[in-house]
């Protein structure tokens, strides 16, 4: 697969296998569900005071930015789009991809639906339908990481730090007894991970390095001092110029760059085409991580993949988020001093809990007061003093269970927005993606990963970049898996 920075670097676009379909796609298909899920900032703060105060046993939310009128319109036309892509297009994968695709965002426009009109069955199912639920594996796991991080500082830690670990151990789920509903439907795919090896974080590094050379150009060598030295704060202004620097460097000219005063956190929009920077003071190494997972995975595979043979790459394949946020947080995992953990931890365990893995289905405030232990006890961990760490705890578990329970109504216990389970899981499968590769084909495959957005890990998306002849096919699917695809979706190889 060809990969560029820039759209007419590569190749003539009106020969791209997709060349019909995708800007009509891209104009009514770009949005992302959860933008829509996020309430006014004001309404926000004034829920957040009324929760920490004791007031409201659980936050209320409106979500503003929901059109249904519009939402309707969105539905007709891509409705009407895909049936004309089956009736029109000759390519039987490309009208394959085309369709899922079309069905994943429609099923995102039924739980924006379902969340302004407050039907929550809905709202999970289609929750479930475009993200999937967490594994009672890693689920397992994560718990196992918290209880050994405990385990090690027992008896050794300061008296607040022992007192906070003791207390969160009285709260934390001991995983006896999962909900049947999980049980029926779960299959173990994922082994219990281990860590990568030192050696493969470093090839990952090495390869990152020269990525964040080529974007950062000059201020590289510059942060990367700041970085040796105190680790410095950058400050919001420096960041935002910094960002600029990035996309100057790597022509994205039709890109924007977005500062938002009540943003807390980054994100890569991608039906503005626009970088989201909050407003906050980050040290050297954090700016470094955030120009790998933002720029050099998301807005690099989205640049890459619109100009590629399958333009549908640019805005990824259906439910590529799971690859997409793994390789993501890989990337970022891999020029961190010290690895120490997978990614996503808290993220996935607080889904976990609101579903109830454990046998128990929570709601905002149950989630909550689990969250605030775990964050309260890692605070002090790094050696925060206790009235830092109380603070810094209670906006961390805030944050996770707010992303948690977006797009519900915060207090039917067991419904959740599942998205965030995939930066954990994702990562997972990515490390285990990326040891699995030779060190032959290294570099290759990489090139291969960063060269549109699809999951590596997803066999259907595999098995359509291989009949689309987009990558070679030897990549993660054997010959026997290849034809039994092919009688699936009903392939006629006529080469």
């Amino acid at each position: 697969m060809e990969v560029c920075l820039k759209k007419s670097a590569v190749l003539d676009l009106e020969k791209a296998l997709d060349a019909k379909w995708y800007d009509r796609f891209e104009a009514i298909g770009s949005f992302q569900v959860h933008e829509f899920l996020n309430p006014d900032r004001v309404s926000i703060h004034s829920e957040m005071q009324l929760f920490f105060s004791g007031q409201k046993i659980n936050p209320e939310f409106q979500y503003p930015d929901i059109d249904l009128a519009q939402l309707e319109m969105k539905e007709k036309s891509l409705t009407e789009l895909k049936a004309q892509i089956i009736n029109e297009e000759e390519n039987s994968v490309v009208s394959l991809v085309y369709g899922w695709k079309i069905n994943e965002k429609l099923a995102g426009i039924g739980l924006l639906k379902a969340a302004k009109q407050g039907e929550l069955d809905r709202f999970k199912k289609y929750s479930r339908f475009i993200y999937g639920e967490p594994s009672l594996d890693i689920f397992a796991q994560s718990l196992s990481v918290i209880k050994n991080a405990i385990a090690k500082i027992s008896g050794h830690g300061s008296d607040e730090l022992n007192s906070a670990a003791k207390s969160f151990l009285e709260v934390l789920p001991l995983f006896t007894a999962p909900l049947q509903e999980f049980t029926d439907r779960h299959e173990s795919t994922i082994e219990l991970p281990t860590l990568p090896k030192k050696s493969l974080v470093k090839k990952v590094a090495d390869r990152m390095e020269i990525k964040l050379k080529a974007f950062l150009g000059s201020s590289y060598e510059r942060i990367k001092r700041e970085v040796k030295g105190n680790n410095r704060e950058f400050t919001p202004d420096e960041i935002k110029q910094l960002f600029k620097e990035v996309l100057t460097n790597i022509k994205a000219e039709d890109w924007n760059l977005v500062y938002q005063k009540g943003r807390r956190t980054f994100s890569v929009d991608q039906s503005k085409k626009q970088l989201n920077i909050p407003n906050r003071h980050d040290t050297a190494q954090r700016v470094l991580e955030l120009v790998t997972h933002e720029v050099g995975i998301h807005l690099s595979r989205r640049l890459n993949g619109e100009c590629s043979q399958l333009k549908l790459l640019g805005l990824g394949l259906d439910r590529y988020v799971r690859g997409g946020e793994g390789l993501a947080s890989l990337a970022e995992d891999a020029i961190k001093p010290v690895l120490k953990d997978f990614f996503g931890l808290d993220r996935h365990l607080a889904i976990s809990l609101a579903l109830g893995l454990d046998g128990k289905k929570r709601d905002f405030r149950d989630v909550f007061s689990i969250m605030q232990s775990y964050h309260y006890f890692i605070q002090l961990r790094l050696g925060r003093r206790p009235e830092v760490a109380k603070e810094a705890a209670n906006r961390a578990a805030w944050t996770n269970c707010f992303r948690t329970f977006r797009g519900t109504d915060f207090k039917t216990p067991g419904v959740c927005l599942t998205r965030d389970m995939l930066y954990r899981e994702g990562n997972i499968r990515m490390w285990q993606f990326v040891d699995s590769i030779s060190e032959e084909e290294f570099e290759t495959r990489m090139g291969l990963l960063e060269s549109g957005k699809f999951d590596p890990t997803n066999t259907r998306h595999l098995w359509a970049l291989i009949r689309l002849g987009i990558v070679d096919s030897d990549v993660g699917l054997t010959d026997e898996q290849l034809k039994e695809m092919d009688k699936e979706y009903g392939f006629l190889d006529t080469n």
